[in-house]
């Protein structure tokens, strides 16, 4: 394998290592593969591709999962990601710091008080819905810079001089 092909399994490392930090609490790689194999069908839609579940072609010949691939389904992982985001913290089954607080948290300490207003679940959901739409734009700019890049001409004119 060339290095700049991808599997599912390496590119749900790079995921997890780059976008999560390799913090399992977050995500894990098993959970990203499964994702990335299952919905592989919205990329082949994006870039007009064939490449099955295991990041394979069947022209294979003529084209491999390769880095701009896998920048482009990074994103459209990345904007699904954050849109279930948004929708858990709204649903109330996602806690946004992991820890349960009070509207409002108020320290003191002999004569000094700090007080700040914690979150709120949609100020969390909005911060979600504007990295998705981040992660959109970030798609649809890289496509339309693979088609381009990638189109081929469909006819060459050629003039006879007789």
């Amino acid at each position: 394998m060339a290095d700049n092909t991808y599997t599912v399994t390496r590119l749900a490392e790079e995921i997890h290592e780059n976008i999560f930090d390799e913090d399992d609490t977050l995500m894990t790689v098993s959970r990203i593969e499964a994702w990335l194999a299952a919905n592989i069908g919205s990329l082949n839609t994006l870039i007009h591709s064939s490449f099955d579940s295991e990041f394979a072609s069947p022209d294979s010949d003529v084209y491999v999962f390769g880095y701009e691939e896998a920048s482009i389904y990074t994103q459209v992982y990345l904007e699904d990601y954050y849109k279930k985001l948004a929708r858990r913290v709204i649903q109330g089954s996602f806690s946004v710091t992991g820890v349960t607080m009070s509207e409002w948290t108020k320290i003191v300490e002999g004569d000094t008080t700090i007080e700040r207003k914690a979150i709120s679940p949609a100020d969390a959901s909005r911060a979600y819905a504007a990295l998705a739409k981040q992660a959109a734009e970030k798609v649809i700019d890289l496509v339309g810079r693979y088609n381009r890049h990638a189109a081929k001409p469909r006819q060459v004119n050629v003039k006879n001089s007789a």
